[in-house]
């Protein structure tokens, strides 16, 4: 359960950080780039995130929840 709340929290930090247009302007295509590595880190974590909500139900019906 720590490392789930810790992956949660890191996820929404990661959103509150997303790519900013500001920052890619001057170079056409970089911020698309930025926004496809946002997107994969995102979904890295919510993989990772729904893989341990998964074992951890499978524990909790196990053990009677």
């Amino acid at each position: 359960l720590k490392a789930y709340a810790a992956l949660r929290a890191a996820a929404k930090a990661l959103r509150e950080m997303a790519p900013n247009g500001r920052d890619y302007y001057v170079e056409p295509g970089k911020m698309a780039l930025a926004e496809a590595q946002h997107g994969r880190r995102l979904a890295a974590i919510g993989a990772i995130l729904r893989d341990i909500e998964t074992e951890c139900q499978d524990l909790w019906d196990q053990h009677g929840g």
